[in-house]
Formats: structure tokens, C-alpha cells, sequence
């Protein structure tokens, strides 16, 4: 694989690597505070790609779809930031990439520990 300038958007390989549409945030505070963070990121260099807003979806609170690379220091927060805020462990480094894939992984996870799923 070529090597590419982290900071610069990856162009996409093929139709299915396009950007995901944008979702909307809950208000607009709700959108100010993921901007805020995407900013705060961005000045840390961790923003690896941010997808655009077309036309559709400029204003109101839609939220732009965001890569932000997180380093081991990161991770060993949110495992403990869930392990103590929803009460579930992780308890094996396999189980750790598994639930921390997606935020999705993550949120189906916390439901079956709990037994909503």
C-alpha cells in the first residue's frame, strides 16, 4: 500500500468506500459540542478524514461524518470510562477490538451485557 500524507482525505478506492451520508445531531448544542471536540483534535492531529455536507444537509444540525485516530491512552480511558459507567468488562485484549470496532460494536455490547439486546 502506498504511503499517503496522514493529514490529507483519503480518496476513496471504489463506490463503496464514498462518503457515508451525514447524520443530524440532536440540537444545535448537541452539534456545537462534536464540533467543538473535531476542533480540538484537529489541533492535536488527530483528525484523519472528514466527509463534506452537500447541499442537503449545510444547514441545520447535521454532523459531518469524522476519523479521529485514538492512540492506546485513549483506548485504556474508554474501557475504563465504560467498565465504570455502564458497569461491563473487557476483560481480554481479543474482546477489547472486537467492542471497540465501532461505536455501534461498542453500544451493542453494552445492551447485551445489560440484557437489553
Amino acid at each position: 500500500m502506498p504511503s499517503r500524507d496522514r493529514t490529507a482525505p483519503a480518496e476513496p478506492e471504489s463506490v463503496d468506500d464514498r462518503d457515508p451520508p451525514a447524520g443530524p445531531a440532536i440540537d444545535e448544542e448537541a452539534r456545537g459540542m462534536l464540533e467543538a471536540h473535531v476542533q480540538q483534535m484537529a489541533e492535536k492531529g488527530k483528525v484523519l478524514y472528514r466527509c463534506g455536507l452537500d447541499n442537503g444537509t449545510r444547514s441545520g444540525t447535521f454532523f459531518a461524518p469524522t476519523l479521529i485516530e485514538i492512540d492506546s491512552i485513549d483506548v485504556m480511558e474508554l474501557v475504563i470510562l465504560l467498565e465504570k459507567d455502564y458497569q461491563v468488562f473487557i476483560d481480554s485484549k481479543e474482546l477489547g477490538a472486537e467492542v471497540l470496532k465501532s461505536v455501534r460494536a461498542m453500544a451493542d455490547f453494552i445492551e447485551a451485557k445489560q440484557g437489553r439486546a
